[in-house]
């Protein structure tokens, strides 16, 4: 059906009044045949919204919340967070600003820790390295222990992967863990969206 819309002249790049395009809709439901085909239509992977939002930091974000038991809708997502990368490997500047913006807006840390993880999940070092080398280089406007808390606030409520929340919680500084803690339960006793 798709594939017969675009070729009726459907536009690829239509911007919903959610400020969402088609692109984001594959990749929520991680399907990467239509990622792919939209991709190949033209369809803009540098796009941001006005929430910020570009298909590459959406889909990192769909995975982190995307549960790894649900062995579908999981690989789905990884292997469409997989094409979305094929299409800056090659440009480190590109693959940075996909991540964490461009100046002069605020640059953006959940993707960046989530763009981490996902090369834990696949073993890819050397972008690994690359992130928290864009990490180092980048200015971040608030204090970055405030970041890292609330960074860490999100992982311990909604991350499946415990492997990841350690592996944040040893490499990084958390300045108040007692905020930490009554943030998490105030959401695993207040808010059924918690995943732990």
């Amino acid at each position: 059906l798709i594939r017969l819309l675009i070729t009726k002249g459907a536009n690829v790049n239509h911007i919903d009044m959610s400020g969402l395009t088609p692109l984001f809709y594959a990749i929520y439901r991680g399907i990467p045949s239509i990622v792919k085909l939209l991709l190949n239509s033209n369809a803009d992977y540098k796009f941001e919204n006005f929430l910020g939002y570009s298909p590459f930091r959406y889909a990192l974000g769909c995975l982190s919340y995307a549960n790894p038991y649900e062995t579908q809708i999981y690989q789905g997502r990884l292997d469409v967070v997989e094409i979305l990368l094929e299409e800056f490997s090659l440009n480190e500047n590109e693959l940075k600003q996909a991540l964490i913006g461009s100046i002069p807006t605020i640059p953006y840390l959940f993707p960046l820790f989530d763009f981490i993880f996902y090369c834990r999940i696949k073993t890819y070092n050397n972008f690994e390295e690359l992130a928290w080398k864009f990490f180092e280089q980048t200015h971040w406007p608030c204090p970055i222990t405030y970041g890292n808390l609330l960074l860490c606030q999100n992982l311990i409520v909604f991350n499946h992967n415990i492997e990841h929340i350690i592996y944040f919680l040893q490499r990084m500084y958390i300045d108040n863990y007692k905020q930490l803690i009554i943030f998490y339960l105030q959401r695993v006793i207040k808010d059924k969206e918690s995943t732990n």
